[in-house]
């Protein structure tokens, strides 16, 4: 186990004040978090991870012609508002172990302004795969997202799911 491929977090560390939870246990209610304006620039990458392969926090994250892979929770884990991922190729690859955790392709926190758009997501099922399964997942309250002209592959269930108050353009 070597951690997430790439890693731009904060408040996971306990630095600011937060309660994580799984991605549907409405645990990770929001505090008192302030994202820093962060403008991380992920571009033309391909990421392969048997772990959460991007993780970020910060406002102004651009995600846009990537490919990005991963067997774990979640392939793209981001929170903070005015998001843009575009141009991606992301594949929620079959699991390596059996598990009721539920996993995601991308997972949007407090993702209020963001734009999902033009990426193609893919979800790979394991044999007996127990777990909910998620491919665009937004919630903690995120408002004005806009998902669009995304194609969707393998999905079993709803494309998007928005929780905790989340307000989602289709």
């Amino acid at each position: 186990h070597f951690g997430n491929a790439i890693d731009f977090v904060e408040f996971w560390r306990g630095r600011n004040k937060r309660n994580i939870g799984r991605p549907d246990d409405g645990g990770g209610k929001l505090l008192s978090v302030k994202y820093k304006e962060n403008n991380y620039r992920f571009e033309d990458l391909k990421v392969f991870s048997n772990d959460v392969a991007l993780t970020a926090e910060g406002t102004n994250t651009i995600i846009r012609n990537c490919i990005i892979e991963s067997s774990d929770m979640a392939v793209v884990f981001l929170a903070g508002n005015n998001v843009l991922i575009e141009n991606c190729e992301i594949r929620l690859k079959k699991p390596q172990n059996r598990s009721s955790y539920p996993r995601a392709a991308i997972v949007l926190r407090d993702g209020s302004h963001s734009v999902i758009r033009n990426n193609r997501i893919r979800v790979d099922y394991g044999d007996g795969d127990e777990s909910k399964t998620y491919c665009i997942l937004v919630r903690d309250g995120a408002t004005n997202v806009l998902i669009e002209n995304n194609t969707f592959v393998n999905v079993k269930g709803d494309t998007v799911t928005a929780t905790d108050g989340s307000d989602v353009i289709l």
